[in-house]
């Protein structure tokens, strides 16, 4: 009886150890990962450092490695860093992924880098981590989303109530100030509107506003979705005879209304303006089914960005941004392909984690 009780006993105790051990390793893997991490960040800054140069190193995090416009955020930002003689380091998850980007930016500000230029995921989440670099020093620059409550030391973008604001005016410019308007905006779930969305909603109704016969009939959610857009445009073409102008704020949905236009043979009616740009979008202004569209230069965005973080290191005064806009119609699109061209010779290929 004495030898049974005895082995459960011993086996608890085994187990107990073990257990024990196990957390332990754990500990001392991530320590040791952690460790590791930080060193090959901070071994990857000064092998990027320009020889004879001043050896600031600034890091900018970006939202997804794997989208165009972020290519060219990284190409604005390596030019400026090679003029400026300055280490830039661009980061960024394989898919948008808001822990992965709180996870660079806590790297870049345990390595005490000169500046950070970041995508705003999370506003809450962010506004800790940037109060906290802010308060070590290191400047933070916003951009594209705003972290606005937080210490950042100041946002670089456009407002979205001006982008909404210059769609209304090229509304004027295509159809005139008679006719019917419907705009899709992108929203969350399908039902709410974050602040981007909401402020060019209320730029783009109040340009409209001043002109009583031009009705904004639908103002229509979408989830961003090319098969959802088709969708949502075949049933507002059912419900409305005449619709003079589709605006959608963002190229997914254009390309979806566009297809439901053409196959619907309302080509010659109905004119769509698209408030971002890509391939598809530029396609469809070459082909005619895609009247406008208003993008946004990220490449200067990104020069701006390193610009200003080493401005403020040299206590010099900061760049604008009133230039970070274009306006891509059939009539501007040669230069608009040829400037970017110029720009994508720059690039390099693209890196999934980090570019250092």
């Amino acid at each position: 009886m004495k030898n049974r009780d005895a082995a459960p006993a011993a086996v608890k105790k085994n187990r107990i150890l073990f257990a024990v051990i196990y957390i332990l390793t754990i500990v001392v893997a991530f320590n040791v990962f952690l460790y590791f991490n930080l060193d090959s960040f901070m071994s990857a800054a000064k092998g990027a450092e320009p020889s004879g140069q001043d050896g600031r190193h600034y890091v900018v995090i970006a939202q997804n490695a794997n989208l165009d416009y972020w290519d060219m955020l990284r190409a604005g930002a390596l030019s400026a860093g090679s003029e400026t003689g300055a280490a830039v380091e661009i980061f960024a998850p394989a898919v948008s992924n808001a822990y992965e980007e709180a996870e660079f930016f806590k790297m870049a500000a345990a390595s005490n880098v000169d500046g950070i230029m970041t995508h705003v995921p999370d506003e809450e989440q962010f506004r800790t981590l940037i109060d906290g670099a802010v308060e070590k020093g290191i400047p933070v620059l916003t951009y594209d989303t705003d972290a606005g409550y937080s210490k950042r030391t100041s946002y670089l973008g456009v407002d979205n109530q001006e982008i909404g604001r210059l769609a209304g005016e090229l509304v004027i410019e295509t159809i005139g100030e008679v006719g019917n308007v419907v705009l899709i905006v992108q929203a969350q779930d399908g039902y709410q509107l974050d602040e981007r969305e909401y402020r060019f909603v209320i730029g783009f109704n109040t340009y409209l506003s001043d002109y009583p016969e031009l009705l904004l009939i639908r103002e229509q959610y979408s989830t961003s979705s090319v098969i959802s857009a088709e969708s949502i445009a075949n049933t507002l073409l059912d419900t409305y005879n005449s619709i003079d102008m589709i605006v959608c704020t963002n190229a997914v949905d254009a390309i979806g209304v566009s297809e439901a236009i053409k196959n619907r043979g309302r080509a010659d009616n109905t004119s769509i303006i698209c408030c971002s740009v890509n391939d598809r979008v530029i396609e469809r202004i070459e082909q005619g089914g895609i009247t406008a569209a208003i993008a946004v230069d990220y490449y200067r965005l990104g020069e701006i960005g390193i610009e200003t973080l080493h401005n403020i290191n040299r206590a010099a005064g900061t760049a604008g941004t009133d230039e970070l806009v274009d306006v891509v119609t059939a009539g501007a699109l040669g230069g608009y392909i040829e400037k970017n061209a110029r720009r994508e010779n720059s690039l390099g290929p693209r890196a999934s984690g980090s570019d250092g």
